[in-house]
Order: C-alpha cells, then structure tokens, then sequence
C-alpha cells in the first residue's frame, strides 16, 4: 500500500514539472513575437525618415548637366567620370565633393576651366551609385556597374614550311591582376582542324577551356600560316645558243629538286627565254615563264634566287662578199690596200650592224702572181656590233709586179676570196 502511495506521489511530481516548464516556453515565445514586431517597426520608422529625409534633400538640390563616362566597367580598370555642367554657372571656389554609395571619395574646389572630374578603378563588382556634389544645391548621379576583370588570352601567330614540323607556340595571358582571384595556368596551342598540312592558313587556339576564378577570360586566337615550300629548278645540260636576233630558248629539259617524296610535281616549261636577245655569258634565265603542276603544286612555290639558272649567247659569224685588193709594183713591202670592202652576209632583219675598219696585207713582200691578201682587225660598227663577229680565215688574190711594163700589161686586177 505505502508503495503505490509513492508511485502516486513521484507522478504528481512529474506532472507539476511539465505543466511549468511549458507555461515558462510560453512565456518565451510570447517574448520573441513582442521583440520581433519592436524591430519590424523600428525597420519601417527608419526607411520612412530616409526617404522623408531622400525627399527633403531632392527638394532642396538641382540636378545640373551629365556625368559623362563608361558606365560599365570592370575591376581595375582605371575610368575617368566628367560632370559637364552644360550651361549653368558654377561660383569660383565652390566646393565639389564626389560619392560612391554615399561615402564621399574626393573634396576639391570648383575652378573655371578645369573639369569637374575623377579617377576610380573599382575593385569589387557589383552596382554602384555615383554621386558629385556642387556648391550647395547642385548634384548630379550616375550608377555604374562593375563587372569582373577581363582576361585575355592572347595566342601569337606562327608560320612554317610546307612539310616542316609544325612550329611550338605558347599563349600568354594579359589583364591578371596581382592578389584578385585565381591564377591561370600557361599551356601549349593546339592547331584547329590542318587537313595534310596543306599551304593555308590555320586557327591556332589554346587545348582546353581557360578557366580563372574571379575573371572573365577572351580568347584571342593565332594564326598558323603554312607557306609553299621554296623548290629550285635546274637544267639537264648548259645551255648555249648562238645569236639569233630572239631571248628564245629551246632543246632543254629543267627538273626539279626539292620536292617532297611521295608528292605530284612537275615544271610546265611555257617557253623558255633569256631576259634579253644580247650576247653574253652568264646570262640569267626568266623563269617567270615557269609554272608548276600536279596534284601538290599548290603547296610548292619555284626559288627564283636560288634557281640561278643561266647561260650563254655566243656571237653569230658573219661572212664577207665582194671583197678585193688593189695589184701593185714591187716595192719591197707587205703591204696592201682594198679596192672594196666587200658585203656582210648573214645579218639578222633589223639589225644595225656594217663593216667597219680593215686592215690588210700581203702574205710576203715578194713579186708574183695571185698572191694571197691576208685580212685583218675587221671592225663592226652599228647598234648590234657585239652581237656578230666576221671569220678570220678570209682571203683575196692580187698581183705584184716585177716591173711598171708588166703593170700596164696585164688586164684589170680579178677578185677572188677564199676561205681556209
């Protein structure tokens, strides 16, 4: 019996207890609702004299010109912001205060023809008010958004050979500013897309996506220009003509060195010419008359310089007709003289070119019949001198005379001319 009295007893207890503690949690909520609606309306009293005090304000300023500048811009971008007053009168010396989000940043003094103006370089983002203040009753706003620094990502062009390995190329990064954000790793460029490296050009562009915490990242990309290989071309012989009045070369085989192995090239010889008619040795080639064709001319491109592919022109020979020499008595002398010069065979149409001095004398000083006249130093004259040359083995018969009777004698002196 005194046991269940106990049980009985030690429940009341409890019970006692969770009615109290109950009644003290009401008692607390009731508390926080009264605390939370005290600051509700302290929140709606304090935005109510802000703008009560935004209105008196507004109501006592004027609003004057335009604050000239970029209204976007990024972090650690150095801008410069302009009030142009337009025309109101500003007072010497008034004072020009600038805000950002209404603290003030810059105090100066207005002084007639000096900008009214400042300098900011924002280093977080986000939407800001700008605000200059002048004299007493002047102000002006402007919001300006600030965005994240910018990176660029800059990939240097590049350019090789035709068949050469393509050349390594790093990117650099510009715009990173020392303690803002994350860094950005340096990394090799990889070649967009060069179907059998052909002659061409080529995106060059970082392998990945280039992520900085913090930045905005531009990629500017490069360019890989592949160019024609530079090949040489080459004759199978020299090659000589003897002047003929033209540039014209034919007769000859050029080839090609240079070529890649494997590849379809071959030289398209249109005509061939000397790059003038002249004489001379030594004598360059044009090869502007030269192409290249198969299927990967296009990735080969013929070395002028280096071609260095000449020749020779020598002089074209030139005979004489109607050449003869004088008889004379003995004089105890070699010597000659030419009753006619003669004629030059074998002149191209058109050119200039005529005899010019002779020198000519007998073979020996003796007397005789038809003795030889041997010619000498024969001279050409006329624009086209140099281009021709006389054969030297040219000879004319004459008589030389023991006495004066013989002389008057024999019959008119005959022309002959032989060549040796």
């Amino acid at each position: 019996m005194a046991k269940k009295e106990s049980e009985h007893t030690t429940k009341s207890k409890k019970s006692a207890t969770t009615e109290q503690a109950q009644t003290i949690q009401q008692a607390d909520r009731r508390t926080a609702q009264k605390l939370l609606i005290g600051i509700l309306i302290a929140t709606v009293i304090a935005l109510s004299l802000m703008l009560a005090l935004r209105y008196f304000v507004n109501a006592n300023v004027t609003y004057i010109g335009k604050i000239e500048g970029n209204s976007t811009m990024r972090v650690g971008e150095q801008q410069r912001l302009t009030l142009q007053l337009g025309d109101v009168e500003v007072k010497e010396g008034a004072q020009v205060s600038w805000y950002v989000e209404n603290k003030r940043v810059y105090t100066g003094r207005y002084s007639k023809g000096r900008q009214i103006a400042i300098d900011i370089a924002p280093m977080h983002t986000g939407n800001y008010n700008v605000r200059v203040n002048v004299g007493t009753g002047y102000t002006q706003v402007m919001n300006v958004k600030v965005k994240r620094p910018l990176l660029s990502v800059v990939v240097p062009n590049a350019s090789c050979y035709y068949g050469d390995e393509q050349p390594q190329v790093t990117y650099s990064i510009k715009g990173y500013i020392d303690g803002y954000g994350g860094q950005c790793p340096q990394g090799d460029v990889a070649v967009v897309s060069i179907p059998h490296q052909k002659v061409g050009n080529y995106v060059l562009e970082p392998k990945g996506e280039i992520v900085c915490d913090g930045y905005d990242v531009e990629v500017i990309t490069g360019t890989l220009s592949v160019l024609p290989l530079p090949i040489t071309v080459h004759c199978d012989r020299p090659i000589v003509k003897t002047y003929d009045g033209t540039d014209n070369i034919s007769g000859y085989q050029l080839t090609l060195k240079g070529v890649k192995e494997g590849d379809e090239v071959y030289v398209n010889v249109q005509s061939l010419h000397f790059t003038d008619k002249n004489v001379g040795k030594q004598k360059a080639v044009d090869l502007q008359r030269i192409t290249l064709e198969g299927e990967d001319a296009c990735n080969y491109v013929i070395d002028t310089q280096n071609s260095k592919l000449n020749g020779t022109i020598t002089p074209k020979v030139l005979d004489i007709s109607g050449m003869s020499a004088q008889h004379k008595n003995y004089d105890g002398t070699a010597s000659a003289q030419l009753d006619q010069i003669g004629t030059l065979n074998g002149v191209i149409e058109g050119d200039e070119v005529a005899l010019g001095s002779i020198k000519a004398k007998f073979e020996d000083s003796l007397y005789g019949k038809d003795k030889t006249v041997v010619v000498s130093d024969i001279r050409l004259v006329g624009a086209d001198k140099d281009n021709y040359t006389v054969a030297t083995s040219i000879k004319v018969k004459a008589d030389v005379f023991a006495n004066y009777m013989d002389f008057l004698l024999r019959r008119p002196n005959t022309t002959t001319k032989e060549a040796a």
